[in-house]
């Protein structure tokens, strides 16, 4: 956590956000019987995208936005076309993914034919190795 610490402390959301705004719902509920309802937060990271127990459900922050091509619909065998896919984090105060090696995306682009066959894909992992 320390790495994802540092992050946060070097991005420009430093001043504005911190973990616990993000990544720790905010809940009002009754913590010590007795003492009342108040305001506090979920201490086991929800915003992470991973659940930490099996009755909690994980919550996907928005964190990255997609850039893509435009194309066109379809293309003769003949033609060649480029095609460019940006990736961009926008919104997150640490890389994205960070943490955790076991958090990655898989950026899988494939090319069809009318058959809705592959002719060609290519993948690409991004994140910690």
């Amino acid at each position: 956590m320390l790495t994802v610490y540092n992050e946060w402390k070097a991005d420009l959301f430093y001043n504005e956000k911190n973990c616990i705004s993000c990544h720790m719902e905010t809940v009002e509920r009754e913590i010590v019987p007795g003492y009342g309802i108040k305001k506090n937060h979920r201490h086991y990271f929800p915003g992470s995208g991973i659940s930490k127990f099996d009755t909690v459900e994980a919550v996907g922050l928005k964190d990255i936005e997609f850039y893509a091509s435009s194309m066109q619909k379809t293309y003769a065998s003949i033609d060649s076309f480029y095609y460019e896919l940006i990736l961009k984090n926008e919104y997150a105060g640490n890389k994205v993914p960070s943490g955790d090696p076991e958090r990655f995306y898989n950026i899988r682009i494939a090319v069809k034919d009318e058959t809705d066959s592959i002719i060609q894909q290519t993948n690409r992992r991004m994140g910690e190795e």
